[in-house]
């Protein structure tokens, strides 16, 4: 067997081996995450939720020295882009909250068709269509929709440079920040595109930490994750 081909096989093994333990590692993760008692994990939510409040407070103030206005305590130009909790995951009502009411843009995941299947995009969502639960895309985040779709055509497309602070989910991590979500790459093909200024930030519960997660060359690990 020639040398080329010997390492294309290789590669196939690694790749394999690591989707596997990728996959165990998600399993694993998941487990101990719906173990958490449930208000409990209220508790944990929250105090995670203060956290970004006071980061969003600290990012907004940075924002509004670097635009030299001085005189412009809020601005509906910063972005914070949020997410849809899935259940057991870190819910972060009480911060989006706080983000509509520092008069923030608040912008969410939208899954949007493609021809070679679905991306995520951001759109922007009014306090108001958040509160009464117009936007589909927050209620159903695992939908995909069609970019023209008449229901999703009110909000707004935010481009990922427009976005200055975004919130990450995520199902594992380990001490060295890298983030393991559930294997669609949503996140990974997003988080490059973002402006270099932007502040990231994880979020999980400590019961999600692993040692070691397995990494590929398209995983990213992330600044800072905020854990309870």
């Amino acid at each position: 067997m020639d040398l080329q081909k010997q390492t294309m096989e290789r590669r196939g093994m690694n790749t394999a081996h690591s989707a596997d333990s990728k996959q165990e590692a998600r399993s694993k993760a998941i487990a101990a995450r719906a173990a958490i008692p449930d208000e409990m994990r209220i508790v944990k939510s929250q105090a995670i939720a203060k956290k970004l409040s006071s980061l969003l407070e600290e990012s907004h103030r940075a924002y509004v020295r670097s635009i030299d206005r001085p005189d412009l305590t809020s601005s509906a130009s910063f972005c914070v882009a949020v997410y849809s909790a899935f259940p057991k995951e870190v819910d972060l009502t009480p911060f989006i909250k706080d983000a509509y009411a520092s008069h923030v843009r608040v912008a969410f995941p939208c899954m949007t068709k493609t021809g070679q299947g679905s991306e995520m995009i951001m759109r922007s969502v009014s306090h108001a269509a958040w509160l009464t639960e117009e936007a589909p895309f927050v209620m159903s985040p695992i939908n995909s929709f069609a970019l023209d779709d008449s229901r999703v055509q009110p909000f707004k497309v935010v481009a990922p440079e427009e976005i200055d602070m975004i919130v990450v989910p995520m199902v594992a991590y380990d001490e060295t920040h890298n983030r393991l979500g559930y294997g669609g790459g949503n996140y990974d093909r997003f988080l490059p595109r973002l402006k270099d200024s932007c502040v990231i930030v994880g979020v999980a519960f400590v019961e999600q930490h692993l040692p070691g997660i397995p990494r590929e060359s398209t995983d990213i690990p992330l600044r800072s994750i905020y854990t309870a």
